[in-house]
């Protein structure tokens, strides 16, 4: 299964959920589990051809222990 892209941020094509429990709520329904990955099939040199060394291209969030959940930005450097 492959998210549709976001009607307000078009340049995001994918979301994929990782959780212990395998289920996706309902709201989240247009979100890749993690075990769909295997089912689908990426040509990664096309996709590398249109990426700068400077994209964002995994976004992991904190646990937020000590407030709220911080994102951090990781390129492909």
């Amino acid at each position: 299964m492959l998210s549709s892209p976001s009607p307000v941020l078009p340049s995001l094509e994918h979301i994929i959920i990782i959780n212990n429990c395998g289920i996706i709520p309902k709201d989240l329904s247009n979100f890749s589990p993690f075990n769909d990955l295997a089912c689908i099939t990426l040509d990664l040199s096309t996709i590398e051809k249109t990426l700068s060394p400077n994209d964002v291209v995994n976004l992991q969030f904190t646990s937020g222990t000590t407030g709220s959940s911080k994102a951090a930005m990781l390129t492909h450097q």
